[in-house]
């Protein structure tokens, strides 16, 4: 299916959204998730994957990058600025 699952920090729920989650094996990508006081954004090597805009202004909430289905993931860099 290559969903690619968002996890509102705002709302705490999850999404699905089809066919915006594959990203090719074996390759480094660049994933910048961009959290804003009133809107977010995912980008997978420039391209725009999810948009959403909500409260997000005062989160107070751990962040995390995981595998699905017993893939594994290796991070090089992780930045909070």
């Amino acid at each position: 299916m290559r969903q690619l699952r968002v996890h509102d920090p705002g709302t705490g729920k999850q999404r699905g959204i089809d066919d915006a989650g594959f990203i090719a094996v074996d390759q480094w990508h660049e994933i910048a998730w961009e959290v804003k006081p009133d809107s977010m954004r995912l980008l997978v090597d420039g391209e725009l994957r999810f948009a959403r805009d909500g409260k997000y202004g005062n989160i107070e909430a751990p962040l995390a990058i995981g595998p699905c289905f017993g893939s594994t993931v290796t991070v090089q860099s992780f930045v909070v600025e």
